[in-house]
């Protein structure tokens, strides 16, 4: 970006922008969740499911596209056009009672999917070097935090007044957002103007990605159905044959060799585990609290205390997220993953053991958030470490698309563990099943964590660095 475009708006500015991007991003995801037991008493569950789902399938899809279309023709046009997208989609969702139309409107809103790894770009674009860091902690910790927000306004909603009033609030919030950003965050050019976009690689990669997801969502108690094994390899089938035509695009939508630098390499497995295990909090979480006290392991509380008592494990993101960032700059992104990885498994142990009074599992969760968060900061930090700058968004994008399809899988296994008979509830084995499952991946975490490398200059690694931004830990691949 030119020097004189940046110099004409404060940081904090640019700053403030994306942070309330990334709440409308996080609150488009949450914010359904405890409101659905209420959807699904007007149209039944499997229906009802359909407003996550699509937004999901969405999601993951315009990560990848979304921050590569970034990328190459301008972070900030991409960014205002996603959030132009999210509020027609919005719109749709609020004046129509017919699901079908509901479910297209949510599928709009998944564009946001592509705000995290757009903003990853613009900041690491304006910030000096040594800050990337604690201002993509900062961002990080805003979209993971934030996700509170949706959980509690969505009850609030639920229990007392429409649910569909929820659109509203996400049709207003994107065009206040996209003005501030139209007129605060600097133009950009992006790094390929007049390529061309890799088509083939874009739509190869999203019907990959979709059916990967369609057919793992199908898989109910361990059961895999013929159309649902269909879906999974229909998808890895095309994901093979996408990475063979990436090989050979000139210009292709992701760049795989990037996938051969260790760190990138490592990265992206580290999301995997935390996908398969710690993204599923809430699920397990939001479940045990709203039992029935009668079944013997629950705590029956209503959707809107649900919602606030899953609060203080969002809000400590908002923390974590900026000091993950700080711990990145000065010795690398790979200790608060190390330190992340520790925590989450010790939370989720110990809440296997400790979970028959409330504060014992609000305290074991919130253990768990401290973890996650950090780990959740520290990876895009590890692939900006490597990453050239004008690949940004679309390197931290795929790493996003990665953990969406992992924990896409670690719900159907969660669910698993927990299965109950028809009219039941899930068992104290189920959840500690789950809890145990969760707390495996979590020490998997921290295993692969110990064999990323050390950035060149941080303490205990070979080399220096330089005092003005992060170098490779070796040779670029890319």
């Amino acid at each position: 970006m030119p020097s004189s475009s940046v110099a004409s708006r404060p940081v904090w500015a640019i700053m403030a922008v994306l942070f309330v991007a990334e709440v409308v991003a996080s609150l488009e995801g949450s914010m359904l969740f405890t409101a659905l037991p209420t959807i699904a008493r007007e149209y039944g569950l499997s229906s009802s499911a359909w407003l996550i789902t699509g937004y999901v399938l969405v999601s993951g899809a315009s990560a990848v596209l979304g921050s590569r279309l970034g990328d190459m023709f301008g972070r900030k046009r991409a960014l205002i056009t996603v959030l132009l997208i999210c509020t027609i989609g919005s719109l749709l969702s609020a004046l129509t009672h017919d699901l079908r139309l509901t479910v297209l409107g949510r599928m709009l809103q998944g564009s946001t999917g592509a705000i995290l790894p757009l903003s990853f770009g613009i900041a690491r674009a304006l910030v000096p070097k040594h800050r990337a860091p604690l201002c993509i902690g900062i961002l990080s910790g805003a979209y993971a935090g934030s996700s509170a927000l949706g959980y509690v306004v969505g009850g609030v909603f639920a229990e007392h007044g429409d649910w569909r009033h929820l659109f509203w609030l996400t049709a207003s919030l994107p065009v206040v957002i996209s003005a501030a950003a139209a007129w605060i965050v600097p133009k950009d050019e992006g790094s390929a103007r007049g390529a061309r976009v890799d088509w083939w690689g874009a739509v190869l990669l999203i019907a990959a990605i979709m059916l990967i997801q369609l057919g793992v969502g199908q898989v109910r108690h361990g059961q895999v159905s013929a159309v649902a094994l269909a879906e999974i390899l229909g998808g890895v089938a095309l994901l093979a044959l996408w990475v063979l035509v990436e090989l050979r695009m000139p210009s292709p939508l992701v760049d795989i060799r990037q996938l051969l630098d260790r760190k990138i390499a490592l990265a992206n497995l580290t999301n995997v585990f935390l996908g398969l295990g710690a993204m599923q909090l809430a699920l397990v979480l939001m479940m045990l609290i709203q039992q029935p006290v009668a079944t013997g392991i629950g705590f029956g509380v209503g959707a809107t205390l649900a919602g606030i008592i899953k609060l203080p494990s969002n809000l400590v993101s908002l923390i974590t997220g900026p000091f993950s960032g700080l711990m990145a700059g000065r010795n690398g992104a790979k200790l608060p993953i190390v330190i992340g990885g520790a925590v989450m498994a010790f939370g989720w142990y110990a809440l296997a053991l400790l979970h028959h009074e409330l504060w014992h599992v609000v305290a074991g969760t919130l253990i768990g958030a401290v973890g996650s968060s950090l780990i959740m900061a520290s990876v895009p930090n590890l692939v900006i470490e490597v990453a050239p700058e004008k690949d940004t968004s679309t390197a931290t994008g795929l790493t996003l698309v990665v953990r969406g399809v992992a924990t896409s899988i670690g719900t159907q296994v969660v669910a698993t563990l927990l299965a109950a008979p028809p009219g039941g509830a899930p068992d104290e084995q189920g959840y500690v099943s789950a809890m145990v499952f969760i707390g495996t991946m979590s020490l998997l975490t921290l295993v692969v964590a110990l064999f990323i490398p050390r950035r060149p200059g941080a303490p205990g690694s070979a080399g220096a660095a330089s005092p003005h931004g992060l170098q490779p830990s070796k040779p670029s691949t890319i």
